[in-house]
């Protein structure tokens, strides 16, 4: 089965070849299932483009920046944990951080192998002043989007991530 669409020009185009066992069931899942798969890509970097020129402060940054702000002296594992990034990303973040003086890290007194994370006075600034820019940013993005929406979105998000975690799993990532 062939799956038909438009170019960005309105012309049709041959867009994707199905086993043949495929329905017309399959292939209008396919479409719909990959055209909203594109969109969220889409809307995700709008809104962290957005999110960012509001706020001033990179996402990745904010993320690790409000984390600190609600749990304090924490580890940078338990950092990576949080975010579920590796390692070598939560590090670039941190020291970034590190030369903005927003955070220090300190070695852990009691555990040489941890290394601890803690916002400076000038990051606990930052973070009520980022604060109140992304609750003006949340009002505006979420604005006349329903609560009920917003819980069944996060709940077909959370279904998504773990039918690809199992995909992943099963593939040896």
């Amino acid at each position: 089965m062939v799956l038909w669409g438009e170019s960005r020009h309105g012309s049709p185009m041959k867009q994707r070849t199905l086993s043949p066992e495929a329905t017309q069931d399959d292939a209008v899942l396919y479409h719909e299932s990959t055209m909203a798969l594109a969109r969220m890509l889409r809307v995700s970097n709008l809104t962290t483009s957005v999110f960012e020129r509001m706020t001033g402060v990179h996402i990745a940054q904010w993320r690790i920046l409000s984390f600190l702000a609600h749990n304090p002296d924490c580890t940078q594992k338990q950092l990576k944990d949080a975010h579920q990034v590796d390692p070598a990303a939560i590090t670039r973040s941190v020291k970034l951080l590190e030369r903005g003086k927003l955070v220090v890290r300190r070695t852990d007194a009691d555990d040489n192998r941890l290394t601890r994370v803690i916002l400076t006075p000038a990051g606990e600034k930052l973070v009520a002043e980022v604060s109140e820019r992304r609750r003006l940013y949340l009002r505006q993005a979420l604005k006349d989007i329903a609560p009920s929406d917003i819980d069944i979105f996060e709940k077909v998000l959370i279904n998504l991530e773990a039918n690809t975690q199992k995909m992943a799993a099963a593939q040896g990532d």
